[in-house]
């Protein structure tokens, strides 16, 4: 999960199996392996598995974390209402 919009594209390269080039392997920030210690809030297809999250300064060096990413972005299952 990109943190990022230049982390996510980064990530999705390395998803994809692409190589990255040297200056976009620069601007990597940070690399970060998350772990649900209750894996049964995390939807079904991945529940267990790390989240990986990622991220990387644009080409003009600048950095832009979106924390909005983590709350919508998340593998989390979403609380039902209850009736």
């Amino acid at each position: 999960m990109g943190l990022d919009a230049d982390g996510t594209r980064i990530g999705d390269r390395l998803w994809n199996g692409d190589e990255l080039d040297e200056a976009t392997a620069r601007r990597l920030v940070a690399l970060y392996r998350l772990t649900f210690r209750d894996p049964s809030v995390m939807v079904d297809d991945i529940a267990g598995e790390p989240v990986y999250l990622i991220l990387a300064m644009t080409p003009e060096l600048t950095l832009r974390m979106k924390p909005q990413n983590l709350v919508v972005g998340l593998p989390v299952r979403q609380l039902e209402a209850v009736s």
